[in-house]
């Protein structure tokens, strides 16, 4: 087209000529801007939930765009696979419902299921920077959940010899049932509060044993108060 608009000027055929050029342009732009943004994923980095759905997103945006380019969709779909790998096992470690043990346990399972998943591929987030990365940042908010915790308990400390059976026996169904995100160290710190706590419950046992009283269920009721009084028949 470019040599017949150099030999004959007809309007038409410079005006597609040049809108020809301007889309042509505009397609090499395009595929510029496409190629930097795949190229850009190589420097993402996964540190926490919130880095990995924002990087999804993108991969599966350009796996499209590359569809047509074997080596470069064999790289975004390696991607896509570890980035949703990794999505799906950040999850499971932040159940807070994981002791510490079964935390650590649960690190563990999933480092050899990422080295047996990916085998030797190298995404641009390697399964062990990844899982170190993911641990230390549900570790933190694990341990500042146990802080606020034992602060909580601690809190309540000095007024312990002083409190009422019904306040005596909250604390200490606190204590005794601490959650699951409590470390070692907190728990030996409450394991303190709990003797105290259990003192004054036993300096207030009858009004202690009408709190655990009012905690069972009917039929349970029913059934100490018989065996009450069967005890105290046996007495009389």
């Amino acid at each position: 087209m470019q040599g017949i608009a150099g030999r004959i000027q007809i309007s038409e055929i410079v005006q597609t000529r040049t809108k020809l050029s301007e889309f042509l342009t505009k397609l090499k732009k395009a595929e510029t801007e496409t190629t930097k943004r795949a190229e850009r994923l190589w420097d993402t980095k996964i540190r926490t939930e919130a880095d990995i759905e924002p990087i999804l997103v993108e991969v599966e945006s350009l796996i499209g765009a590359f569809e047509n380019l074997p080596l470069d969709l064999d790289d975004l779909q390696l991607m896509r696979r570890a980035v949703r790998l990794y999505q799906k096992d950040y999850t499971r470690l932040s159940d807070d419902n994981l002791s510490w043990r079964e935390f650590e346990s649960l690190t563990e399972e999933i480092r050899k299921e990422w080295i047996a998943t990916l085998g030797e591929e190298e995404p641009p987030w390697l399964p062990g920077d990844i899982v170190e990365n993911f641990v230390q940042e549900i570790s933190k908010r694990r341990k500042q959940a146990s802080a606020a915790w034992i602060v909580s308990i601690e809190a309540q400390v000095d007024a312990i010899p002083s409190m009422v059976a019904e306040d005596a026996n909250r604390v200490y169904s606190r204590v005794i049932r601490p959650s699951p995100l409590v470390t070692e160290a907190h728990l030996k710190r409450a394991a303190i509060i709990s003797r105290k706590v259990e003192a004054r419950l036993e300096a207030l046992s009858v009004d202690w044993l009408l709190e655990k009283f009012k905690e069972l269920p009917p039929k349970a009721k029913k059934d100490f108060l018989q065996r009450a009084q069967q005890l105290g028949d046996s007495r009389g």
